[in-house]
């Protein structure tokens, strides 16, 4: 009986068959070393005498076996792509998205799922908070001071004012200037005319 371990199952069988045997192929079996559709074993072994019409069960490998999506969320971004490395998964491209509730650098989600069965080797992808979305200053010049108060605190902004003479209980002007992006939780001081 020869050896046929890591030839492909069709090879293998036409080999064995050549040499008048019978064969029978077996359910896959996961196997790290032996590319998936590859013999990992036969039965009687290799080596073994046999004649002419004795059955031999080939069995092929089905790959490598599965592996869980280890759990990364939370996770700064570089704990995160060492612990799929360490898994034996490949991290994919980097994915950013905002998040009032996830520092900066943090795992928001993995792209499957942790728990998720996968490939050897098979790609990750990691979405990781670029932490809170910025907010675009809107224009309140013009406003009474309560309504700009109003609209910027729904903006989660912190609103401090101060008094200049001008047109009585208007703002005239706001720092920083309209258009300029800011963090949630910034302050912004309205100028406000007095009577």
């Amino acid at each position: 009986m020869p050896a046929v371990r890591g030839q492909d199952l069709a090879t293998a069988n036409n080999v064995l068959q050549g040499l008048g045997l019978r064969t029978i192929i077996a359910a896959p079996l996961a196997d790290a070393e032996v590319p998936e559709g590859g013999v990992i074993g036969t039965v009687p072994p290799a080596g073994t005498s046999l004649r002419t019409g004795e059955f031999v069960t080939l069995t092929a490998s089905a790959g490598p076996e599965p592996i869980a999506v280890p759990a990364v969320v939370g996770l700064p971004e570089s704990a995160a792509r060492a612990a799929l490395q360490e898994a034996g998964l490949t991290p994919g491209a980097r994915v950013t998205e905002p998040s009032d509730d996830v520092p900066a650098g943090e795992v928001l989600r993995a792209e499957p799922a942790p728990g998720t069965l996968v490939d050897a080797a098979g790609t990750v992808t990691l979405v990781v908070s670029s932490g809170p979305e910025p907010v675009v200053l809107p224009r309140v010049i013009g406003l009474t001071a309560d309504e700009a108060s109003r609209e910027l605190e729904q903006l989660g902004l912190t609103v401090e004012t101060t008094a200049v003479a001008g047109d009585a209980g208007r703002v005239v002007d706001q720092v920083p200037d309209p258009g300029v992006s800011v963090q949630r939780g910034d302050s912004v001081v309205l100028v406000v005319g007095g009577a």
